[in-house]
């Protein structure tokens, strides 16, 4: 179930980056596209986060 979770966060975390890069760069908001760039920031640091590596 933990493992779900986290795939299922990770997914959102990209979904919503490129949402607001797509906003961002249609209406020339900055916000938006920042916001894209920090929650861009979060998929990538939870997909390489140690805790996905099994330890053996």
């Amino acid at each position: 179930m933990k493992t779900l979770y986290r795939t299922l966060m990770i997914i959102g975390l990209l979904l919503a980056a490129l949402i607001c890069y797509g906003y961002g760069f249609s209406s020339g908001t900055v916000i938006f596209v920042v916001l894209g760039m920090v929650l861009e920031l979060g998929f990538w640091l939870g997909l390489f986060s140690n805790k996905l590596i099994p330890k053996s």
